[in-house]
């Protein structure tokens, strides 16, 4: 099992996207931390003719999602696309390939040279990225667009209700993100099994 890798999940439609964030870890990842990309089983061959010549590890969004029925049953086909996306991201853990992954967009892409100490405190520890989202604060402000953090305020209290946290609201992304497969884990067998008697006993 790796330590760490870097994960996307993408689609026909991000391909090019997708590929140019490839490219920007074979060319800047100094420790040679494995890329894994998940995509539909419909469109793995396309992608996989364009990264010819670019490491990356294939998987697909089928594989993981199998995974995830094992415990909460098939997927609805009503369930919206963008939420599946997320789902498949959030779920990529079940699949034991490492420890910690980071979790990058396809439009997203890498600048300059990274290794795995820009993304883990210690060889057990990811870091989190957080903040109060003061230049979105700042943006709506100047232009008047109150309701950007209005939405965001309704967002982070739903958060803080669930975690019985108050306080600051902070913002976690945006991408890249890093996710510990032991907390991930954890809130699965520890938090999820809590959480259905309480709404049963409700």
């Amino acid at each position: 099992m790796e330590n760490t890798v870097i994960f996307c999940k993408s689609y026909r439609k991000d391909i090019y996207r997708v590929k140019r964030l490839a490219e920007s870890i074979d060319r800047f990842n100094i420790d040679s931390i494995p890329f894994f990309m998940s995509a539909p089983q419909s469109d793995l061959n396309e992608f996989k003719g364009k990264f010819n010549s670019i490491p990356c590890n294939f998987i697909t969004d089928e594989d993981i999602l199998k995974k995830t029925s094992q415990d909460f049953g098939d997927v609805p086909s009503s369930f919206p696309k963008h939420l599946l996306q997320q789902l498949v991201k959030l779920e990529f853990w079940r699949m034991d390939l490492c420890e910690n992954y980071v979790w990058a967009d396809s439009d997203s892409y890498f600048i300059r040279s990274f290794s795995r100490s820009d993304f883990l405190h210690n060889e057990s520890y990811p870091y989190t990225v957080q903040h109060d989202l003061k230049d979105l604060r700042d943006f709506a402000l100047r232009w008047n667009r109150t309701k950007i953090i209005r939405d965001f305020e309704e967002r982070a209290k739903t958060f803080q209700n669930i975690s019985n946290r108050s306080g600051f609201f902070f913002d976690f992304g945006p991408s890249p993100v890093i996710w510990s497969t032991q907390v991930l884990k954890s809130l699965h067998e520890e938090y999820l099994p809590k959480k259905t008697r309480a709404y049963i006993h409700c």
